[in-house]
């Protein structure tokens, strides 16, 4: 009986809908749904900023030319080209605010180092980090007490006093294990070209890893490596292969031991959040996979044993400094410390301690790696930049040369050498490693004269306008007093070598000598201000031990075009594709 009703008043239903007024209504408001909702999901540009406007009349806004470009920083800093502005404003997710890109050093720096109160670590980067490292430093905006707690933790790590008892000494002994390593490979190779990038990897992960875990240890990477190519049975393959001096030798590459695998792997998980509009939710659901799973286990487990032995070292002298303090071992006695004196019990387990050792490996290690890639590299394109240097090196420590021995890491901390300087900061420049510096507006503020509402997020770029590029034109008027400040303590670039690598551009003379000069031009590779980068001290000491022992030890000889060129892979770091070298060793 029910279905006899049914059939009848769905067959009257039907009829009143198609009936053509009603249909003509239906369809109109239909029509004017869907109107609105375009509306309400077409990007809602901030007023008066530069933008595309096409994207502006799309629902995925920019998201379509980004994903056709060569990557998030090189879409970023076409934008300041196409509109010849230093400000403008990109549209990267629906139902979002715009992201407001700053492409001027003189601005970018003003709202770094001056503005610090208006400005703070993006909402969206410390969610990419909070996946992953919830109680580390680098997930928390600079006013939340963890924050601050954790860099009161780290505080022993960027001291000179540990520099030379610590960092400096485990770089100088890693750096010469790579020496022994390319010597080895020259042999095997019979002088051919060959892929330096997983070397460098490795070595940088065996400095952090001693630094922080195990002062003077003879387990590293390149050890291994070394072992390996040293006792394969068929040696004489590599000397008897048919290649061409000018192929590229393929070396048998050791895997990464599980437990360093798992740290590599979860550093670079980090770039699920970075590329997601919702950086927790996507980092989260990544996380979740079984491969990401036992990868998590693997690495808690490395730092629970290390933390287990640091105790162990720390009680056997009653907490007092041991002789061969690691990073760790500060970190505890100051965690031991800070406990003692709010009346709590010490947890050298602790999860912020954890986040914060997996976040100085993870870090340090990707941005030093990367710029000794990209040195290579300039070095091989520059002879003359090279020979200058090994010259000055020279002349700097000519104790060491003369005595036909290679300069000690005391000479090397001790000596300045104005052109190793020099070349440092170029190769910083030019490499542009981490171009983008993301900021978000803690209250309402103006830029260049542009109102930015409170939670906005601002994106200083460092690859383009007046960093790489020639500055594009500001009204003075526009700028706040610290930025027009910035004029008289800065120097600027010559436009036409501004995007060549050329380190006399960071040298003056002084009362007749040649000195390096930081402020000669824009830098902003390690942001600035109070959330600059916490690790830039050590990445400079770093380069500096590098450049002088591998150019003491090797001439990077030239390559062909095929093998040394300047195209980049994009993750936490922008990365070459390649990083080749042929190298000659050099007498001392």
């Amino acid at each position: 009986m029910a279905l006899d009703v049914a059939q009848p008043l769905l067959s009257f239903s039907w009829s009143v809908f198609c009936s053509p007024p009603n249909l003509i209504l239906s369809v109109g408001a239909l029509g004017f749904l869907a109107l609105l909702a375009r509306w309400v999901l077409l990007p809602r540009p901030f007023p008066g900023i530069p933008h595309n406007r096409e994207a502006a009349n799309q629902i995925l806004g920019d998201v379509g030319e980004l994903k056709a470009s060569a990557g998030i920083r090189a879409f970023m800093r076409a934008q300041f080209i196409r509109h010849q502005s230093p400000i403008v404003q990109v549209f990267m997710s629906p139902l979002s605010r715009p992201w407001v890109l700053i492409g001027d050093f003189r601005e970018a720096h003003d709202i770094a180092v001056s503005r610090y109160r208006e400005f703070d670590k993006s909402t969206l980067t410390s969610d990419s980090f909070r996946g992953i490292v919830p109680q580390s430093f680098v997930s928390y905006k600079a006013e939340h007490p963890v924050y601050k707690h954790s860099k009161e933790l780290l505080k022993d790590w960027m001291t000179p006093s540990f520099f030379r008892s610590a960092s400096a000494p485990e770089t100088y002994r890693n750096i010469l294990c790579l020496i022994e390593l390319w010597k080895l490979k020259i042999e095997l190779g019979s002088g051919r070209p060959f892929s330096a990038a997983r070397d460098f990897y490795k070595v940088i992960l065996d400095v952090f890893m001693t630094v922080t875990f195990d002062r003077q240890s003879p387990d590293t990477l390149i050890r291994a490596q070394i072992a390996h190519l040293q006792r394969r049975p068929d040696n004489d393959k590599y000397k008897n292969s048919p290649l061409g001096p000018e192929d590229p030798f393929l070396f048998d590459d050791l895997p990464l031991p599980p437990r360093l695998e798992a740290i590599v792997y979860l550093v670079e998980s980090i770039n699920v959040g970075f590329q997601s509009p919702v950086p927790r939710v996507s980092h989260w659901l990544y996380l979740q996979k079984p491969y990401s799973r036992r990868q998590t286990r693997l690495r808690r487990n490395l730092i629970e044993q290390k933390i287990g032995e640091s105790v162990a070292r720390l009680e056997e002298t009653k907490w007092q400094e041991p002789a061969l303090l690691a990073g760790l071992d500060a970190l505890l006695l100051r965690e031991r410390a800070f406990a003692e004196r709010i009346g709590v019990p010490p947890d050298p387990f602790a999860e912020i301690i954890q986040d914060e050792l997996f976040t100085f490996i993870a870090g340090g290690h990707d941005n030093s790696a990367s710029l000794c890639t990209w040195w290579v590299k300039f070095m091989a394109m520059h002879p003359q930049i090279q020979a200058r240097l090994r010259r000055e090196l020279r002349a700097a420590h000519s104790a060491a040369a003369d005595e036909h021995r290679l300069p000690s890491v005391d000479d090397i901390l001790d000596t300045q050498v104005p052109y190793l300087e020099a070349v440092i900061d170029e190769t910083i420049r030019v490499s542009h490693i981490v171009p983008i510096t993301a900021r978000e507006a803690l209250t309402d503020t103006v830029i260049l004269g542009h109102v930015i509402p409170k939670g906005a997020s601002v994106y200083l770029v460092s690859n383009g306008p007046s960093f790489l590029e020639p500055a594009l034109g500001v009204d003075e008027s526009l700028r706040t007093p610290g930025g027009r400040a910035t004029k008289d303590h800065y120097g600027t670039w010559d436009t036409s070598d501004i995007a060549e690598f050329v380190p006399e551009r960071w040298l003056r003379m002084r009362g007749g000598q040649e000195v390096h000069d930081p402020l000669a031009g824009p830098q902003m590779a390690f942001g600035g201000g109070p959330r600059g980068c916490f690790g830039r001290k050590m990445v400079y000491l770093e380069l500096r031990i590098v450049m002088t022992l591998l150019t003491w030890s090797f001439e990077f000889l030239d390559l062909s075009a095929g093998l040394n060129t300047l195209e980049t892979t994009e993750s936490s770091t922008e990365n070459p594709q390649d990083c080749n070298v042929r190298l000659r060793a050099v007498d001392y």
